[in-house]
Order: C-alpha cells, then structure tokens, then sequence
C-alpha cells in the first residue's frame, strides 16, 4: 500500500472532452495509471493516477479544467474472493469511511490494483501497517 495523489477533473458530459483531457496529458508526456469516470447528466468526474502529477496539473490548468488533488490509497492486493471484503471490514472497524473505490486486476489474475478514497487517509495509513 502506498499513498498517491490523484487527480480529480470535472468536465462537461460531451462528446470529445475525455479525448480533450487526454489529449493534454499525453502532449504533456504523462502516464494514466489508474483512471475513473463517474458521469452525470450535464457533468463527469475523471480520478486518476498519473505517473507525474505536477506536469498533470499544469496541462489540466493551461486548459482551463477545473480539478483538485487529494490523498488516496494506492493498494496492490490479491485477486481473490474476500480480499475487498477484509479490506473494507479492517477500515471499518477503525471507522474509516471508504468514499468511493475504483481498480481492476490484470489477465494474469493473481493481483489487482485498488484506488481507495477514505475520510481519514491517517488513520487508513495505520490500519495497513497494522496489516503489513
């Protein structure tokens, strides 16, 4: 486990705007390593991980995007039934809130990567070095 930053970036919910936005990430010369899309009717959140956040947010301000950048856990876990059920179980019985989830595992299947949001990213820090 470890702590990233992640991106977070409003657009409108139009036609060309996730290409828009990669599109400057990538003149920018910068990694996806973890993306997200929760939409709405007139809005999107896109979540990332990226490889270099600073020249993330500078391509994300030069093109006028609004955005924030926050504290999430970075988990590589086994990818097997239970694994998100303990998880989510140890965070709750430190009463850290998971806010929103999102990652995938790979063909391989033996591991996946999660992105956890939490409310309290101290207190889900020492809930892992409980469990590491």
């Amino acid at each position: 486990m470890r702590i990233a930053k992640q991106l977070s970036v409003m657009l409108t919910n139009q036609p060309g705007r996730l290409a828009f936005l990669c599109g400057k990430l990538s003149a920018a010369r910068v990694d996806i390593k973890a993306i997200s899309v929760i939409e709405s009717t007139e809005q999107a959140i896109v979540r990332m991980i990226v490889d270099k956040t600073a020249a993330a947010r500078k391509a994300v301000m030069n093109a006028d995007l609004p955005h924030s950048v926050t504290e999430v856990l970075f988990i590589e876990v086994a990818d097997k039934p239970g694994t998100l059920a303990r998880i989510a179980n140890d965070l709750s019985k430190a009463t850290v809130n998971i806010q929103y989830i999102y990652g995938s595992s790979g063909p391989g299947g033996r591991e996946a990567m999660l992105v956890v949001g939490v409310d309290d990213i101290n207190r889900a820090k020492k809930v892992f070095a409980v469990l590491s």
